[in-house]
C-alpha cells in the first residue's frame, strides 16, 4: 500500500515534465512480481493561462519494464498501454492552443530538442498501444461562452513499435488525434 503512494507522488512529477504541465494521478500500482506499474484516473491539467482546467482524463496508463535494462544503463519498456477518456483542446481568446505546451521546446536553428531527461538515460519502447475515445474543443478565442465541437475519434489499442523517445509517444498523441 505505501509502495504504491511512493510511487504515484515520483511518478506524477515525472510524467508532468514529460508533458510539460501538471499531471495528477489517482491511484497507482506497483507489481515488482510482473515488473509493472499500473496508473489509474490520470488528469492532465492546462497551462495556468486557460480557463479550462483540464486538458486529458486518462482512464489507464500501464508500463511493462525490463528490469535487467535498468542496471545496463537504460529504460527498455516492453509495454506502454495508455487510454485516453478524454481530450480537451481549448483555444484561448489570445488565439493560443492548450496542447502547444506538449511540443518540445525548439533549439537552435528551429528543430525541436529532446528533453534533457531522454539524453541522461536511453529509452527503447518496444510495444505502444493507444486508445483515445473523444477528443472535445473549445473555442474561446471570439469572446464569450465557447464553441464547442465534440469529435468522437473511437481509436482503440493501435499500436506502435519500436520508440525512442517520449517525446515520440506524444507526438503520435497529437498525430492521432488530429487525423
Amino acid at each position: 500500500w505505501m509502495k504504491n503512494i511512493a510511487v504515484q507522488a515520483a511518478a506524477s512529477p515525472i510524467i508532468s515534465h514529460v508533458v510539460r504541465t501538471p499531471v495528477r494521478i489517482n491511484s497507482s500500482n506497483l507489481s515488482l512480481l510482473f515488473s509493472s506499474l499500473d496508473f489509474r484516473n490520470i488528469r492532465v491539467e492546462n497551462p495556468k493561462n486557460f480557463k479550462d482546467r483540464v486538458m486529458a482524463d486518462i482512464s489507464k496508463i500501464f508500463i511493462k519494464i525490463d528490469i535487467p535494462s535498468l542496471f545496463k544503463g537504460n529504460v527498455r519498456i516492453r509495454k506502454l498501454t495508455l487510454d485516453i477518456e478524454e481530450i480537451i483542446i481549448v483555444k484561448n481568446a489570445q488565439g493560443r492552443l492548450n496542447i502547444e505546451v506538449l511540443k518540445p521546446p525548439a533549439k537552435a536553428g528551429g528543430r525541436p530538442q529532446k528533453s534533457s531527461e531522454n539524453k541522461k538515460i536511453p529509452l527503447h519502447i518496444d510495444l505502444f498501444s493507444l486508445s483515445i475515445r473523444h477528443v472535445l474543443y473549445k473555442d474561446y478565442f471570439d469572446g464569450g461562452a465557447p464553441k464547442v465541437q465534440v469529435f468522437e475519434i473511437g481509436l482503440q489499442d493501435r499500436q506502435f513499435t519500436n520508440i525512442e523517445d517520449m517525446n515520440a509517444v506524444v507526438g503520435l498523441i497529437i498525430i492521432e488525434t488530429f487525423t
